[in-house]
């Protein structure tokens, strides 16, 4: 699930770092627009996606593999997560392929560019549109859930 509050003094101190990282040369592929990213970052909310263990029996019981790979890129051209918490898993990132359909048993393994492991207090900032997607597989997080922090701009 996600759990969620406003907090203004969060979103005002956070903001001027996300410009900056947003702004960083390397993303030579994504125009900045000032307003845009104001119009995005105005409406942001401390978001928490919390997973537990009976979470992700719950999702994969008829299932043999746990894939929760999507992309983020409707509204957004940033995303970004900090992992509240150490654990066992992480966030893959595949390779990138433009709405690319994948056959019912496509094993999307092979597709794993970069895993950002589960560490405390890591932030990874990506392209919303590159397809990525939690480590969950059943038996994790049984004693406690997996706290991400997410943002979207």
């Amino acid at each position: 699930g996600r759990v969620w509050e406003d907090n203004p003094e969060m979103v005002k101190n956070l903001k001027p770092v996300f410009e900056e990282l947003c702004q960083h040369k390397e993303w030579y592929n994504l125009e900045w627009d000032q307003e845009d990213f104001d119009s995005k970052w105005d409406k942001m909310k401390f978001m928490v996606n919390v997973t537990t263990g009976d979470d992700i029996n719950e999702a994969f019981k008829d299932k043999m593999m746990s894939y929760t790979h999507h992309k983020d890129n409707e509204d957004y051209r940033w995303a970004a997560l900090i992992y509240l918490n150490d654990g066992p898993g992480g966030t893959n990132f595949y390779a990138f392929k433009e709405d690319w359909p994948l056959e019912p048993n496509y094993d999307m393994k092979k597709d794993i560019k970069f895993t950002s492991e589960m560490k405390y207090n890591r932030m990874v900032l990506y392209e919303a549109r590159q397809t990525h997607g939690a480590i969950l597989d059943k038996g994790m997080f049984s004693e406690y859930p997996r706290l991400a922090q997410v943002f979207f701009m």
